[in-house]
């Protein structure tokens, strides 16, 4: 009984150390959208070329994690996210040295090539922490990251850019992930691949057997053979752009539309993130209980989630916020209390809020689903890869996100720029249905191949006694 508790604790732990990095992820991505415009003046960098620093992030991020998910399947895991991590927290620190467009755009280059060591390991680990009914709560919990982080790194960038300067959130940030990553090195638990999987489980418990399968060539062959695995990958593009447009222009929008100190527009839009990070939970839980009852119901509650959660940020985007008069940047409390009255209280800019905050809610639940998906498809051997690769694939569609986003706010005009940006979620909606066919087929293939190795495991242990 002792054993037991112990164990569960270390994976408790374990998975408090990866929400707790992932939050420092997401921070030194959000912390950068409220300081835009104070970077642009203190720089003098363009719409555009701004929208290039950010898309050069998150698109080195995404192929490095194409290198650290292959290499995840081959080696230690939790060496691969220290070294990872490591590189990540001197860069963003190296952010607060920046003094030109050039040398921001190099840290930050750098910066997103250390976060790509995260996401696709730490996906993998977790799916062998955790049995297939579980996996979708266990991602929603995940998912929460970019509206916790986010929040936590839009409101650190807010608060502290306006006095102490666009610099100051970046050392927070990176000092906070060398305390993080000293924390990973000695409390991080790395599990046994497929300890998890119903057919190895009782086996490696024991002792008696490790998975000692690996990925190949071969099984990259197979994975991309997969028509599910293709369909996810390819909805990721289109489906992320709306995120990346969002993520970094939305505090700007309402900065400049309705006059909003920066403060009080990143407690606005903080507020669309927290939607989004409640919709995640929501959606993992619900995909969960649907996906007991019939096998392809993470596929209609995502389609859904995405479509409802469009229509409502089409109508609140198209909505004129009223001119702001209130008080300025640096008066903290008075700023909180007019938020508070105009748009938590009852007067009419409040239901405006409500819609960009339900659309957050509706937004967020395929987030879970989709990973719990990618998790159950495939061979534990060959996770790390394929997460990476439908990870890189969100990102590349995150990272042309702002570069869409500048082009279209100075052809189109901001409002309509972004309503054009969220309307990229049709087409992320139109590569769903085919999974209706393919989810199923495709689960049930993974699971006679793990029951195969596992009967020829048992059959050599028998033999051997």
């Amino acid at each position: 009984m002792k054993l037991r508790i112990h164990l569960r604790t270390e994976v408790l732990v374990s998975i408090v150390l990866i929400i707790v990095l992932g939050g420092l992820n997401y921070a030194d991505q959000a912390a950068l959208a409220p300081l835009i415009p104070l970077i642009t003046e203190d720089l003098g960098v363009s719409d555009p070329a701004m929208g290039l620093v950010c898309s050069i992030y998150t698109v080195l991020m995404g192929i490095s994690m194409l290198v650290f998910g292959y290499l995840s399947d081959k080696y230690s895991r939790k060496k691969l996210m220290l070294i990872g991590a490591l590189l990540w927290s001197a860069f963003a620190y190296g952010t607060s040295l920046a003094g030109s467009f050039y040398s921001l755009l190099v840290v930050r280059a750098f910066t997103g090539i250390g976060l790509g060591s995260f996401f696709p390991i730490a996906f993998a680990m977790v799916a062998d922490y955790f049995p297939p009914k579980e996996r979708g709560k266990v991602y929603a919990w995940l998912g929460i990251l970019p509206g916790v982080g986010g929040a936590a790194g839009g409101a650190l960038g807010a608060l502290y850019g306006p006095t102490l300067g666009w610099r100051f959130p970046f050392r927070v940030i990176g000092l906070a992930g060398f305390i993080a990553v000293a924390l990973f090195y000695f409390l991080l638990k790395e599990p046994e691949r497929a300890a998890a999987e119903p057919e190895f489980k009782d086996l490696i418990e024991k002792g008696e057997v490790k998975y000692e399968y690996r990925i190949s060539i071969e099984d990259i062959k197979q994975v991309l053979q997969k028509r599910s695995n293709i369909f996810i990958i390819l909805q990721s593009i289109p489906g992320c752009v709306p995120w990346g447009i969002l993520n970094i222009w939305l505090i700007t929008f309402f900065h400049r539309t309705a006059g909003m100190p920066i403060l009080l527009a990143t407690v606005f839009s903080v507020a669309f993130w927290i939607g989004c990070a409640l919709g995640t939970l929501l959606g993992g839980y619900l995909g969960d209980k649907l996906e007991r009852r019939y096998r392809t119901g993470r596929i209609s509650l995502s389609i859904f989630g995405i479509s409802a959660g469009m229509l409502l940020l089409l109508a609140a985007i198209s909505c004129d916020l009223p001119p702001y008069t209130g008080p300025q940047e640096g008066e903290f409390f008075p700023l909180i209390w007019q938020f508070v009255w105009d748009y938590l209280w009852w007067k009419p800019a409040g239901w405006i809020f409500d819609l960009y905050f339900f659309g957050g809610v509706l937004a967020g639940i395929a987030y879970p689903n989709t990973y719990a998906m990618v998790q159950n498809l495939n061979l534990p051997e060959i996770r790390g890869t394929l997460n990476a690769l439908n990870l890189s694939t969100d990102l590349l569609g995150r990272g042309v996100g702002p570069v869409i986003g500048g082009i279209l706010i100075e052809a189109e005009g901001i409002k309509n720029g972004l309503m054009i940006g969220v309307l990229f979620w049709i087409l992320c909606v139109a590569l769903w249905p085919p999974l209706y066919k393919t989810k199923p087929r495709d689960e049930d293939e993974t699971r006679r191949v793990l029951s195969q190795r596992a009967q020829t495991v048992s059959k050599k242990l028998e033999s051997f006694h």
